[in-house]
Formats: C-alpha cells, structure tokens, sequence
C-alpha cells in the first residue's frame, strides 16, 4: 500500500511541473519515474533498491525528464527529500 502512495504523490507532483502533463506521454514519463521512486524507497529488495537509487543519480533519469519537460534538478531534488524523510521515518521508527 505504502509504494502506491509514494508512486502516486510522486506522480501528481511531476505531472504538474510536466510539460506534457495532461498528454499520455507526460503521464507515461512521470509514472516511469515515479515507479523508480518508489522502487528506491519501499522495495524488499536490495539489489533493486540499489538500482532505482542508481537511476536518479547516474543520468538515465534525465532523459526522461527532458522528454517529459520537467528540469532534471527538480525531480532529482524530489527524490532526494523523498530518501530523506524515508530515512528520518525509519531512524523514528527504530
């Protein structure tokens, strides 16, 4: 349940600094990004944790961004706060 919250809070923010936000295609890059967020922040698994963090940080991201018409800063900046409070909830939590 978590991950579709992220995804979908993800996805509302990027579709409205989107360009292309109301055409499919705006919606398809926010949801590819937005899946990799949530990917980096709530999956089980390690390796693919690791590799959605990997997208945001290595450039491939910002392909995405650019088509999409969205500064990959932003959405870099996002995900990065979005890691952060992760991180914060769960050092609370402990």
């Amino acid at each position: 349940m978590a991950k579709i919250i992220v995804r979908t809070m993800f996805a509302r923010v990027l579709v409205r600094r989107c360009e292309m936000g109301g055409k499919p295609e705006g919606r398809l890059m926010a949801a590819v990004i937005s899946q990799a967020a949530a990917d980096a922040l709530l999956s089980p698994d390690q390796a693919d944790r690791e590799e959605a963090e990997q997208f945001f940080l290595d450039g491939r991201m910002d392909e995405w961004a650019d088509f999409a018409g969205i500064h990959p800063d932003f959405v870099r900046r996002l995900f990065m706060d979005a890691m952060l409070a992760n991180e914060t909830q769960l050092a609370i939590s402990m």
